[in-house]
C-alpha cells in the first residue's frame, strides 16, 4: 500500500515531483492511502451521543439552575477536637508516671514490661495528641472562613491546647526512654 499525503499549496518543501508544499498543510490533512482514506484513523462511525454516558443533553428547555441564597456550613468538630486534646493529655501524663516509676526497676522482668508499655503509650499518644492540634487547625480555619459556628473556637482553642501538651509529655517519655535504654545498647564499651 503507497501512502502519500496531500498536496497543498506551493509555499516551501520540495515535493518528490519537484513541487513545494507547505508544511502545516501537511499537519492539517491527515495521511491517505491509495483508496483515499486513511489508513490510521479509527474504523467506523463515531459513537452517538446517546452511547456516552458522560455525556449531557443539551437542553433549550428554559434558564440553567444556578443556586443562590445559601451558606455552607460544616459539622462543627470542637468537641472531637477537644477530647481528642484531653485523652491524648491523661495517655501522656500516664505513660511519663509509669516511665517514671517503672525506669529503676527496669532489670526486673516487671519493670522491663512496666516501661515498654509506657514508651508504647507514648508513641500511641501522639497519634490522639497530634490529630488534635491539627484538626485544631483545621477547624480555627473553617471558623475564620465562616464555615463553622465561631461558638466554638474557645473550646477547639482548649482541645489544641491540651493536644499540645500531651505532644509535649509524650515527646519527652518516649525521647527519655530512647536516651536511657536503647542508646546505651549501641554505644556500650563493653
Amino acid at each position: 500500500m503507497l501512502l502519500k499525503r496531500p498536496t497543498g499549496r506551493s509555499t516551501s518543501m520540495d515535493d518528490s515531483q519537484g513541487a513545494r508544499t507547505n508544511p502545516s498543510d501537511l499537519l492539517r490533512k491527515p495521511i491517505v492511502g491509495d483508496d483515499g482514506v486513511n489508513p490510521f484513523a479509527d474504523s467506523g462511525p463515531p459513537p452517538a451521543e446517546s452511547d456516552n454516558l458522560y455525556h449531557a443533553p443539551a437542553s433549550d428547555d428554559g434558564p440553567v439552575y444556578q443556586p443562590t441564597g445559601y451558606v455552607a456550613t460544616l459539622v462543627p468538630r470542637s468537641r472531637r477536637i477537644f477530647r481528642f486534646g484531653l485523652g491524648g493529655l491523661i495517655l501522656a501524663v500516664v505513660a511519663a508516671i509509669t516511665f517514671a516509676t517503672a525506669s529503676p526497676n527496669a532489670q526486673t522482668q516487671l519493670g522491663r514490661i512496666a516501661v515498654t508499655f509506657a514508651f508504647v503509650a507514648a508513641l500511641a499518644d501522639l497519634a490522639l495528641t497530634v490529630g488534635s492540634c491539627v484538626l485544631g487547625l483545621n477547624e480555627l480555619k473553617a471558623i475564620k472562613a465562616g464555615a463553622v459556628r465561631g461558638s466554638d473556637r474557645k473550646e477547639t482553642r482548649r482541645g489544641m491546647g491540651l493536644g499540645l501538651l500531651g505532644t509535649l509529655i509524650a515527646v519527652a517519655t518516649a525521647a527519655s526512654f530512647i536516651y536511657q535504654f536503647i542508646l546505651p545498647a549501641f554505644f556500650s564499651t563493653s
